[in-house]
């Protein structure tokens, strides 16, 4: 196999949309959700926030390219007169398939007219894809956030340094594009033959979340995070 990839990332920072107190606020609009259930709902005055602090949470993608070429080998059924007792193909006979006892006895006048016909297959794949790892390792939908000039720092490294809380992704990225190659060639048939195959990686995006991740408390003592993205001013 062929491999031709640089495993260096772009990096990008998204900006945050929303202060820390317009994260409180909405928090105080959405806790009571938090805490309900089918039976009861309680009041805003017994959930209180204790603690809410911004992080940047890394979303990575990874894309690229799979070419394989290949021999495989495939049978198919054909159908034929019932008068035909086999089929030849060059030096080849194929004979009719001979029907189960359960299925002469549903048709005792009529035989089988399905042949099947052994071949080899010549095949050539070539498709893209990509995948989308959170910091967990977890593949996840593509993210929905827009990128563009209005909505990514300039200085992604400077934000980063100057973070206080920053989770970066747990998998090395050799190993996320190394997810990305078994995936794309987990379409192959492993009783292939002359087997030539090339993987090219397209790119690594590794995508900074703004998240405000705070901490309430509810009845009985109950302890809630609620995480708010901070590109989107949604709460996750």
């Amino acid at each position: 196999m062929t491999e031709s990839y640089n495993s260096t990332a772009k990096v990008i920072v998204l900006r945050t949309m929303l202060s820390e107190a317009a994260a409180a606020e909405l928090i105080e609009k959405k806790k009571t959700s938090a805490f309900s259930s089918l039976r009861s709902r309680p009041k805003k005055e017994t959930i209180n926030l204790q603690e809410i602090k911004l992080m940047y949470e890394c979303i990575r993608t990874v894309s690229g390219r799979y070419v394989a070429d290949y021999l495989r080998h495939k049978v198919h059924t054909i159908t034929v007169d019932r008068s035909v007792n086999e089929v030849i193909i060059g030096d080849a006979r194929f004979e009719r398939k001979t029907e189960s006892k359960f299925k002469k006895m549903l048709n005792p006048r009529q035989g089988s007219n399905k042949i099947d016909i052994a071949l080899e297959e010549h095949v050539f794949v070539d498709q893209s894809k990509e995948i989308t790892i959170d910091s967990g390792g977890n593949e996840v939908s593509r993210s929905k956030h827009k990128i563009n000039q209005d909505t990514m720092e300039v200085h992604p490294s400077k934000v980063l340094e100057d973070a206080e809380n920053v989770i970066g992704p747990s998998m090395e990225r050799e190993d996320a594009v190394a997810r990305l190659e078994e995936s794309m060639k987990g379409a192959i048939e492993p009783d292939s033959a002359d087997l030539v195959e090339q993987f090219e990686l397209n790119e690594i995006i590794e995508l900074y979340v703004p998240i405000y991740e705070a901490r309430i408390t509810g009845p009985d003592s109950k302890v809630v995070t609620m995480r708010i993205d901070a590109a989107r001013k949604k709460v996750v």
